[in-house]
């Protein structure tokens, strides 16, 4: 009895400081969510839009030719994500997700 109660609170213990639960947040790419947003009247699949992320990131939605793909902005640094959506395939639709840890109310 007494190994499990010893167990049960090493256990305990450990839980307490594994760290921080990650957390989901998401950022609509919904149009009417759009801080700026711009879609070509020759091709309604051309567009770009830029969008607040949470933590000072913003994400850049691009289109065109029929797909979609976004970027992420942070200060003046862009990381450009065309090429590795276009390996995931279509149909991701209007909702982007961004996993991490929230601290000080930045996701890192």
């Amino acid at each position: 009895m007494k190994r499990a109660v010893i167990f049960v609170l090493l256990i305990s213990v450990s839980f307490a400081f594994a760290g921080e639960k990650p957390i989901s947040k998401y950022t609509s790419t919904a149009q009417k969510s759009a801080i700026k947003f711009h879609r070509e009247k020759d091709d309604p699949s051309e567009f770009d839009g830029l969008f607040r992320g949470f933590g000072g990131y913003d994400l850049v939605f691009l289109g065109g030719d029929e797909r979609s793909w976004i970027n992420i902005k942070f200060g003046k640094s862009v990381v450009d994500l065309r090429e590795a959506t276009m390996d995931l395939g279509a149909g991701m639709g209007p909702v982007r997700s961004v996993r991490g840890h929230l601290s000080d109310r930045r996701c890192g």
